[in-house]
C-alpha cells in the first residue's frame, strides 16, 4: 500500500467527517478501533484482504466490531460503502486519517476560542469562554456547545446539567440529570 492508498483512506476519512457531528467523533474512534483490532487477527486479516472471500462474509466479520462498539446505522452504512467499493484494507488508513482530523478539528476550536480571547475590548462573558476553552483542553471528547454548557453549570454553581447525553457524566465536577 503506497501513496495512493493513503490518498484513498484520507478521502474516506475526509468523507466521513464532514457528514458526521463532533458529538459522534467519540464513538466512531471507538468503532475505528474495534476494527483496526481485527486487523490484527491473523485469520480476520486474511478474510478481509482476500479478493475471493465474499462480501457478505467480510461484513458479517466486520460486523463483530460494529456491534461490540455500538456503532450507529451511519457508520455500518459507510462501512458498506467502503466494503462495496473494494476498498476495506483501507480501514486502519482511514481510522488514523480520521483521527488526524477530529484532533485538528479540535485544535482550530480551541485556536479560535483564544483568537477570541486576545481581544479585550470585545464584548463576551470571558469567565464562561475561559472555562469553556479549559475544559475543551481537559476534555477531547467534549464538543464546544457541551463544554460551554458545562462551564456554565459550573460557575452559576449548581453543577448539575440536565442532558440525555452520557457524555457530560465523565466531566469532573458536572452531575448529569436526564430531563
Amino acid at each position: 500500500m503506497g501513496k495512493g492508498s493513503s490518498l484513498i483512506a484520507s478521502r474516506y476519512a475526509r468523507s466521513l467527517f464532514k457528514i458526521t457531528s463532533v458529538e459522534k467523533a467519540d464513538n466512531y474512534q471507538k468503532v475505528f478501533s474495534a476494527i483496526k483490532k481485527l486487523f490484527e487477527i491473523p485469520e480476520a486479516l486474511r478474510i478481509l484482504k482476500s479478493p475471493i472471500m465474499p462480501e457478505r462474509l467480510k461484513f458479517d466479520l466486520l460486523s463483530l466490531a460494529l456491534d461490540e462498539s455500538e456503532a450507529d446505522m451511519q457508520f455500518r452504512n459507510f462501512v458498506k460503502a467502503v466494503l462495496y467499493a473494494g476498498r476495506v484494507q483501507e480501514f486502519p488508513k482511514i481510522a488514523d486519517s480520521y483521527y488526524g482530523l477530529v484532533l485538528e478539528s479540535r485544535n482550530e476550536v480551541i485556536a479560535m476560542i483564544e483568537s477570541i480571547l486576545a481581544f479585550p475590548s470585545l464584548r463576551c462573558n470571558y469567565k464562561y469562554i475561559y472555562a469553556t476553552l479549559e475544559l475543551l483542553k481537559k476534555y477531547k471528547h467534549v464538543s464546544f456547545v457541551d463544554a460551554y454548557t458545562a462551564a456554565h453549570a459550573t460557575l452559576s454553581g449548581n453543577n448539575i446539567v440536565l442532558s440525555y447525553d452520557i457524555g457530560f457524566s465523565k466531566i469532573e465536577g458536572i452531575t448529569r440529570k436526564e430531563p
